[in-house]
Protein backbone atom coordinates (compact mmCIF):
# COMPACT_ATOMS: atom_id res chain seq x y z
CA UNK A 1 0.00 0.00 0.00
CA UNK A 2 2.90 2.05 1.24
CA UNK A 3 4.57 1.86 -2.26
CA UNK A 4 1.35 2.10 -4.68
CA UNK A 5 0.11 5.63 -2.26
CA UNK A 6 3.69 7.14 -3.53
CA UNK A 7 3.50 5.99 -6.90
CA UNK A 8 0.00 7.59 -7.27
CA UNK A 9 0.85 10.64 -5.61
CA UNK A 10 3.96 10.93 -8.06
CA UNK A 11 1.45 10.65 -10.74
CA UNK A 12 -0.56 13.53 -9.49
CA UNK A 13 2.47 15.88 -9.20
CA UNK A 14 3.14 15.72 -12.80
CA UNK A 15 -0.37 17.05 -13.57
CA UNK A 16 -1.63 20.20 -14.14
CA UNK A 17 -4.62 20.64 -12.07
CA UNK A 18 -5.01 24.57 -12.85
CA UNK A 19 -4.64 23.68 -16.47
CA UNK A 20 -6.94 20.80 -16.65
CA UNK A 21 -9.53 23.36 -14.11
CA UNK A 22 -9.03 26.60 -16.27
CA UNK A 23 -9.89 24.28 -19.48
CA UNK A 24 -13.43 22.92 -17.68
CA UNK A 25 -14.31 26.30 -17.07
CA UNK A 26 -13.45 27.84 -20.35
CA UNK A 27 -15.95 25.61 -21.91
CA UNK A 28 -19.47 27.06 -21.28
CA UNK A 29 -22.18 24.32 -19.61
CA UNK A 30 -24.59 26.13 -18.36
CA UNK A 31 -27.48 25.07 -20.68
CA UNK A 32 -25.40 22.27 -22.35
CA UNK A 33 -22.75 19.93 -21.10
CA UNK A 34 -21.40 18.81 -24.60
CA UNK A 35 -18.18 21.06 -25.01
CA UNK A 36 -17.02 19.41 -21.48
CA UNK A 37 -18.35 16.27 -22.30
CA UNK A 38 -16.24 16.02 -25.30
CA UNK A 39 -13.01 17.72 -23.53
CA UNK A 40 -13.22 14.94 -20.76
CA UNK A 41 -13.64 11.81 -23.43
CA UNK A 42 -10.50 12.82 -25.58
CA UNK A 43 -8.76 13.08 -22.33
CA UNK A 44 -9.48 10.41 -21.29
CA UNK A 45 -9.67 7.94 -24.76
CA UNK A 46 -5.80 9.73 -24.99
CA UNK A 47 -4.83 8.08 -21.48
CA UNK A 48 -5.92 4.78 -22.87
CA UNK A 49 -8.88 3.99 -21.07
CA UNK A 50 -12.34 3.26 -22.16
CA UNK A 51 -14.50 5.74 -22.14
CA UNK A 52 -18.61 5.61 -22.38
CA UNK A 53 -21.40 7.80 -22.73
CA UNK A 54 -24.98 8.39 -21.53
CA UNK A 55 -27.28 9.73 -23.24
CA UNK A 56 -29.93 12.00 -21.15
CA UNK A 57 -31.20 13.99 -23.82
CA UNK A 58 -30.17 15.72 -27.23
CA UNK A 59 -26.48 17.38 -26.94
CA UNK A 60 -26.39 16.31 -22.71
CA UNK A 61 -25.05 12.98 -21.68
CA UNK A 62 -23.03 11.70 -19.06
CA UNK A 63 -19.25 10.35 -19.30
CA UNK A 64 -17.84 7.10 -17.73
CA UNK A 65 -14.11 6.11 -17.76
CA UNK A 66 -13.68 2.66 -15.19
CA UNK A 67 -10.15 2.12 -13.96
CA UNK A 68 -9.92 -1.84 -11.72
CA UNK A 69 -11.64 -5.03 -12.45
CA UNK A 70 -14.91 -5.76 -11.78
CA UNK A 71 -16.25 -6.62 -8.15
CA UNK A 72 -16.15 -3.49 -5.54
CA UNK A 73 -16.79 -0.57 -6.88
CA UNK A 74 -16.02 2.90 -5.78
CA UNK A 75 -17.91 5.62 -7.73
CA UNK A 76 -16.24 9.37 -7.98
CA UNK A 77 -19.42 11.00 -9.02
CA UNK A 78 -19.24 15.07 -9.90
CA UNK A 79 -21.61 17.00 -12.46
CA UNK A 80 -20.58 18.88 -15.68
CA UNK A 81 -23.15 21.72 -15.58
CA UNK A 82 -23.22 24.96 -14.17
CA UNK A 83 -25.66 27.81 -13.46
CA UNK A 84 -25.65 30.44 -16.02
CA UNK A 85 -23.43 33.49 -15.59
CA UNK A 86 -26.05 36.02 -15.17
CA UNK A 87 -25.41 39.63 -15.74
CA UNK A 88 -21.61 39.52 -17.29
CA UNK A 89 -20.73 42.60 -16.82
CA UNK A 90 -21.24 42.20 -12.92
CA UNK A 91 -18.25 40.57 -13.16
CA UNK A 92 -14.75 41.34 -12.85
CA UNK A 93 -13.40 39.39 -15.39
CA UNK A 94 -14.56 37.04 -18.07
CA UNK A 95 -16.42 34.63 -16.22
CA UNK A 96 -15.84 31.98 -19.23
CA UNK A 97 -12.47 33.09 -19.23
CA UNK A 98 -10.47 31.76 -16.24
CA UNK A 99 -8.08 34.13 -14.22
CA UNK A 100 -5.57 32.93 -11.53
CA UNK A 101 -5.33 35.65 -9.38
CA UNK A 102 -3.68 35.10 -5.21
CA UNK A 103 -4.04 31.23 -5.01
CA UNK A 104 -7.53 31.46 -6.58
CA UNK A 105 -9.07 30.41 -10.10
CA UNK A 106 -12.26 32.10 -11.01
CA UNK A 107 -14.97 31.64 -13.28
CA UNK A 108 -18.37 30.31 -13.46
CA UNK A 109 -18.25 26.56 -12.19
CA UNK A 110 -14.61 27.03 -10.24
CA UNK A 111 -16.17 26.51 -7.19
CA UNK A 112 -19.60 24.37 -8.28
CA UNK A 113 -18.37 22.12 -9.40
CA UNK A 114 -15.95 22.01 -11.53
CA UNK A 115 -13.07 22.65 -8.85
CA UNK A 116 -14.05 18.77 -7.28
CA UNK A 117 -14.48 17.70 -11.17
CA UNK A 118 -10.90 18.49 -11.55
CA UNK A 119 -10.11 16.78 -8.54
CA UNK A 120 -11.23 13.37 -9.23
CA UNK A 121 -10.28 13.91 -13.01
CA UNK A 122 -6.91 14.38 -12.31
CA UNK A 123 -6.99 11.41 -9.04
CA UNK A 124 -8.43 8.81 -11.29
CA UNK A 125 -5.56 9.74 -14.15
CA UNK A 126 -3.11 9.33 -11.67
CA UNK A 127 -4.41 6.07 -10.75
CA UNK A 128 -4.50 4.61 -14.36
CA UNK A 129 -0.60 5.92 -14.60
CA UNK A 130 0.68 4.43 -11.60
CA UNK A 131 -0.51 1.28 -13.30
CA UNK A 132 -1.68 0.53 -9.72
CA UNK A 133 -3.56 -2.61 -9.53
CA UNK A 134 -6.77 -2.73 -7.57
CA UNK A 135 -8.38 -5.23 -5.77
CA UNK A 136 -11.76 -3.46 -7.17
CA UNK A 137 -12.86 -0.80 -9.39
CA UNK A 138 -12.94 2.93 -9.75
CA UNK A 139 -15.77 4.74 -11.67
CA UNK A 140 -16.15 8.43 -13.14
CA UNK A 141 -19.43 9.36 -13.40
CA UNK A 142 -19.10 13.27 -15.06
CA UNK A 143 -22.93 13.37 -15.16
CA UNK A 144 -25.19 16.33 -16.66
CA UNK A 145 -28.63 17.92 -14.88
CA UNK A 146 -27.66 18.34 -11.71
CA UNK A 147 -28.16 22.18 -11.37
CA UNK A 148 -31.75 21.04 -12.98
CA UNK A 149 -32.93 17.80 -11.32
CA UNK A 150 -30.42 15.47 -10.40
CA UNK A 151 -31.55 13.94 -14.13
CA UNK A 152 -27.92 12.85 -14.99
CA UNK A 153 -27.06 10.55 -11.63
CA UNK A 154 -30.52 9.56 -11.29
CA UNK A 155 -30.47 7.81 -14.59
CA UNK A 156 -26.91 6.25 -13.95
CA UNK A 157 -27.83 5.13 -10.31
CA UNK A 158 -31.11 3.24 -12.04
CA UNK A 159 -28.23 1.08 -14.23
CA UNK A 160 -26.33 0.46 -11.53
CA UNK A 161 -26.71 -3.68 -10.30
CA UNK A 162 -24.34 -6.14 -8.39
CA UNK A 163 -21.38 -6.27 -6.37
CA UNK A 164 -20.41 -3.70 -3.27
CA UNK A 165 -20.41 0.14 -4.48
CA UNK A 166 -20.14 3.59 -2.60
CA UNK A 167 -20.01 6.70 -4.01
CA UNK A 168 -18.34 10.16 -3.26
CA UNK A 169 -19.89 12.81 -4.69
CA UNK A 170 -17.98 16.10 -5.53
CA UNK A 171 -19.29 19.38 -4.82
CA UNK A 172 -17.68 22.27 -2.54
CA UNK A 173 -17.67 21.10 0.97
CA UNK A 174 -14.02 23.16 2.55
CA UNK A 175 -12.68 19.64 2.39
CA UNK A 176 -15.06 18.58 5.07
CA UNK A 177 -16.58 15.01 4.70
CA UNK A 178 -20.19 15.88 4.18
CA UNK A 179 -22.49 12.57 5.16
CA UNK A 180 -26.19 14.60 4.71
CA UNK A 181 -28.27 16.54 2.50
CA UNK A 182 -30.93 18.15 2.08
CA UNK A 183 -33.98 17.40 0.13
CA UNK A 184 -35.96 20.18 -2.08
CA UNK A 185 -40.33 20.18 -2.57
CA UNK A 186 -40.54 23.00 -5.00
CA UNK A 187 -44.78 24.06 -5.19
CA UNK A 188 -46.43 26.77 -7.57
CA UNK A 189 -49.35 27.89 -5.97
CA UNK A 190 -52.27 29.52 -8.07
CA UNK A 191 -55.20 31.84 -6.41
CA UNK A 192 -57.95 32.49 -8.94
CA UNK A 193 -60.44 35.42 -8.84
CA UNK A 194 -62.94 36.72 -10.70
CA UNK A 195 -61.59 40.18 -12.97
CA UNK A 196 -63.51 43.55 -12.32
CA UNK A 197 -63.23 47.14 -12.43
CA UNK A 198 -61.30 48.62 -9.95
CA UNK A 199 -63.71 51.16 -9.29
CA UNK A 200 -66.23 48.58 -8.59
CA UNK A 201 -63.92 46.14 -6.72
CA UNK A 202 -67.24 44.61 -4.68
CA UNK A 203 -67.96 43.10 -8.45
CA UNK A 204 -64.80 41.10 -8.57
CA UNK A 205 -62.33 38.45 -5.97
CA UNK A 206 -59.02 39.37 -5.46
CA UNK A 207 -56.98 36.85 -5.99
CA UNK A 208 -53.32 39.25 -4.69
CA UNK A 209 -55.75 39.49 -1.46
CA UNK A 210 -56.20 35.94 -1.57
CA UNK A 211 -52.88 35.20 -1.77
CA UNK A 212 -51.33 37.31 0.86
CA UNK A 213 -53.53 35.40 3.42
CA UNK A 214 -52.04 31.92 1.65
CA UNK A 215 -49.01 33.77 2.08
CA UNK A 216 -49.04 34.47 5.58
CA UNK A 217 -50.42 31.36 6.11
CA UNK A 218 -47.48 29.87 5.05
CA UNK A 219 -44.93 31.82 6.87
CA UNK A 220 -46.62 30.67 9.55
CA UNK A 221 -45.88 27.31 8.94
CA UNK A 222 -42.50 27.69 7.81
CA UNK A 223 -41.75 29.45 11.39
CA UNK A 224 -43.40 26.04 13.00
CA UNK A 225 -41.36 24.02 10.74
CA UNK A 226 -37.77 25.74 11.60
CA UNK A 227 -38.52 24.27 15.43
CA UNK A 228 -37.16 20.88 14.18
CA UNK A 229 -33.13 20.40 13.73
CA UNK A 230 -31.14 17.54 12.29
CA UNK A 231 -27.18 17.80 13.80
CA UNK A 232 -25.92 17.90 10.52
CA UNK A 233 -27.30 20.04 8.08
CA UNK A 234 -28.94 22.65 10.92
CA UNK A 235 -33.06 23.17 10.06
CA UNK A 236 -35.88 22.67 7.44
CA UNK A 237 -37.25 25.81 5.67
CA UNK A 238 -40.34 27.05 3.79
CA UNK A 239 -39.97 30.48 1.79
CA UNK A 240 -41.74 31.70 -1.29
CA UNK A 241 -39.09 32.58 -3.46
CA UNK A 242 -41.22 33.89 -6.83
CA UNK A 243 -44.69 36.21 -7.08
CA UNK A 244 -46.37 37.29 -10.27
CA UNK A 245 -50.45 38.33 -10.61
CA UNK A 246 -52.36 41.25 -11.95
CA UNK A 247 -52.89 42.26 -15.21
CA UNK A 248 -53.81 46.28 -14.77
CA UNK A 249 -53.69 49.00 -12.49
CA UNK A 250 -57.17 49.39 -13.02
CA UNK A 251 -58.21 45.61 -13.16
CA UNK A 252 -59.15 43.34 -9.77
CA UNK A 253 -56.65 40.54 -10.83
CA UNK A 254 -58.16 37.32 -10.81
CA UNK A 255 -54.77 35.49 -10.88
CA UNK A 256 -51.87 35.13 -8.70
CA UNK A 257 -49.16 32.75 -8.21
CA UNK A 258 -46.49 32.07 -6.22
CA UNK A 259 -43.74 29.29 -6.08
CA UNK A 260 -42.51 28.00 -2.95
CA UNK A 261 -39.03 26.42 -1.73
CA UNK A 262 -39.35 24.20 1.12
CA UNK A 263 -36.15 22.62 1.94
CA UNK A 264 -36.23 18.94 4.01
CA UNK A 265 -33.81 17.63 6.65
CA UNK A 266 -33.20 14.16 7.16
CA UNK A 267 -35.81 12.74 8.62
CA UNK A 268 -38.40 14.47 6.92
CA UNK A 269 -40.72 12.80 4.52
CA UNK A 270 -41.78 14.48 0.94
CA UNK A 271 -45.31 13.57 0.71
CA UNK A 272 -45.85 14.51 4.65
CA UNK A 273 -43.97 17.88 3.73
CA UNK A 274 -46.10 18.09 0.89
CA UNK A 275 -49.23 17.30 2.94
CA UNK A 276 -48.89 19.83 5.19
CA UNK A 277 -48.99 22.44 2.88
CA UNK A 278 -52.14 21.44 1.19
CA UNK A 279 -53.73 21.22 4.85
CA UNK A 280 -52.87 24.98 5.10
CA UNK A 281 -54.56 25.78 1.32
CA UNK A 282 -57.69 23.70 2.30
CA UNK A 283 -58.15 25.46 5.55
CA UNK A 284 -57.85 28.59 3.59
CA UNK A 285 -60.34 27.30 0.92
CA UNK A 286 -63.03 26.48 3.25
CA UNK A 287 -62.87 29.81 4.50
CA UNK A 288 -63.17 31.42 1.56
CA UNK A 289 -65.39 29.61 -0.79
CA UNK A 290 -64.90 32.02 -3.75
CA UNK A 291 -61.52 32.34 -3.88
CA UNK A 292 -60.03 29.24 -5.32
CA UNK A 293 -56.57 27.74 -5.02
CA UNK A 294 -54.35 25.33 -7.21
CA UNK A 295 -50.88 23.59 -6.07
CA UNK A 296 -48.57 22.26 -8.43
CA UNK A 297 -45.17 20.03 -7.94
CA UNK A 298 -42.37 21.86 -9.75
CA UNK A 299 -39.68 19.59 -8.11
CA UNK A 300 -39.01 16.95 -5.80
CA UNK A 301 -35.96 15.55 -4.37
CA UNK A 302 -35.13 13.49 -0.87
CA UNK A 303 -32.61 14.33 1.57
CA UNK A 304 -30.54 11.30 2.21
CA UNK A 305 -27.66 10.62 5.14
CA UNK A 306 -25.13 8.03 5.98
CA UNK A 307 -24.11 6.83 9.02
CA UNK A 308 -21.20 8.10 10.93
CA UNK A 309 -19.93 4.44 11.50
CA UNK A 310 -20.92 3.13 8.33
CA UNK A 311 -16.96 1.25 7.37
CA UNK A 312 -16.86 3.31 4.57
CA UNK A 313 -16.66 6.29 6.27
CA UNK A 314 -14.30 5.29 8.49
CA UNK A 315 -12.48 4.28 5.84
CA UNK A 316 -12.11 8.07 4.38
CA UNK A 317 -11.59 9.19 7.38
CA UNK A 318 -8.20 7.34 7.19
CA UNK A 319 -7.72 8.56 3.77
CA UNK A 320 -8.39 11.82 4.95
CA UNK A 321 -5.65 12.27 7.64
CA UNK A 322 -3.24 11.04 4.82
CA UNK A 323 -4.50 13.57 2.26
CA UNK A 324 -5.02 16.47 4.26
CA UNK A 325 -2.57 15.53 6.97
CA UNK A 326 -5.32 16.32 9.86
CA UNK A 327 -8.09 14.72 11.12
CA UNK A 328 -11.36 15.62 8.82
CA UNK A 329 -14.26 17.41 10.16
CA UNK A 330 -17.60 15.77 9.14
CA UNK A 331 -20.77 17.64 8.62
CA UNK A 332 -23.81 18.40 6.15
CA UNK A 333 -24.24 19.86 3.00
CA UNK A 334 -27.30 22.09 3.92
CA UNK A 335 -28.25 22.08 -0.04
CA UNK A 336 -29.33 19.27 -2.23
CA UNK A 337 -27.40 17.40 -4.37
CA UNK A 338 -26.79 14.00 -6.16
CA UNK A 339 -25.97 11.60 -3.37
CA UNK A 340 -29.70 10.90 -2.62
CA UNK A 341 -30.34 8.45 -6.08
CA UNK A 342 -27.31 6.26 -4.98
CA UNK A 343 -28.76 6.35 -1.18
CA UNK A 344 -32.20 5.37 -2.45
CA UNK A 345 -30.64 2.07 -3.93
CA UNK A 346 -28.93 1.25 -0.47
CA UNK A 347 -25.46 2.43 -1.60
CA UNK A 348 -23.17 4.54 1.13
CA UNK A 349 -22.64 7.94 -0.03
CA UNK A 350 -20.56 11.04 1.22
CA UNK A 351 -20.21 14.35 -0.35
CA UNK A 352 -16.43 15.86 -0.70
CA UNK A 353 -14.85 18.40 -2.64
CA UNK A 354 -12.79 21.74 -2.38
CA UNK A 355 -14.62 24.85 -2.34
CA UNK A 356 -16.96 26.39 -0.07
CA UNK A 357 -20.64 26.51 -0.72
CA UNK A 358 -21.03 30.32 -0.20
CA UNK A 359 -19.19 30.80 -3.90
CA UNK A 360 -21.07 28.45 -5.29
CA UNK A 361 -23.79 30.45 -8.19
CA UNK A 362 -22.01 33.74 -7.08
CA UNK A 363 -20.64 36.48 -9.65
CA UNK A 364 -17.00 36.28 -9.85
CA UNK A 365 -17.00 32.67 -8.76
CA UNK A 366 -13.80 31.20 -7.81
CA UNK A 367 -11.89 27.90 -5.99
CA UNK A 368 -9.13 27.82 -4.08
CA UNK A 369 -6.37 25.80 -6.12
CA UNK A 370 -4.49 24.80 -2.93
CA UNK A 371 -7.97 22.76 -1.96
CA UNK A 372 -8.35 21.18 -5.56
CA UNK A 373 -5.09 19.76 -5.14
CA UNK A 374 -5.83 18.53 -1.85
CA UNK A 375 -9.02 17.45 -3.18
CA UNK A 376 -7.49 15.41 -5.90
CA UNK A 377 -5.09 13.49 -3.10
CA UNK A 378 -7.77 12.95 -1.20
CA UNK A 379 -9.74 11.22 -4.42
CA UNK A 380 -6.99 8.95 -5.08
CA UNK A 381 -6.29 7.59 -1.75
CA UNK A 382 -9.47 6.80 -0.93
CA UNK A 383 -9.27 4.40 -3.65
CA UNK A 384 -6.50 3.02 -2.32
CA UNK A 385 -7.75 2.81 0.88
CA UNK A 386 -11.15 1.10 -0.12
CA UNK A 387 -10.20 -0.66 -2.65
CA UNK A 388 -6.68 -2.07 -1.65
CA UNK A 389 -3.62 -2.42 -3.73
CA UNK A 390 -3.31 -6.09 -4.91
CA UNK A 391 0.25 -7.05 -3.33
Amino acid sequence: MALSQEDVLAQLNQLDITALLSDLVARPSFEREEAVGEYLMGRFRSLGVDTSTTEISPGRFNVLVHYGPSGQQLILNSHMDTVPPGDETAWSMPPLEPVVRGGRLYGRGACDAKGPLAAMVAAFEALVRSGTPLRGRVTLMAVAYEETGALGTATEAQRLSGGQMVAIIGEPTGLELHLAHKGVLRLGIVTLGRAAHASVPQEGVNAISGMARVVGALDALGADIARRHHPLVGYPSLVVTTIQGGVAANVVPERCQIVIDRRLIPGEDLEEAHREIETVLQNLQSADLILRMESEVRGAFPSSQTAADDPFVVALRDAGQKALGREVATGGFVACCDMWPFRERGIPAVIFGPGELAQAHTTDEWVELAQVEAAARFYALAALHWLGAEP
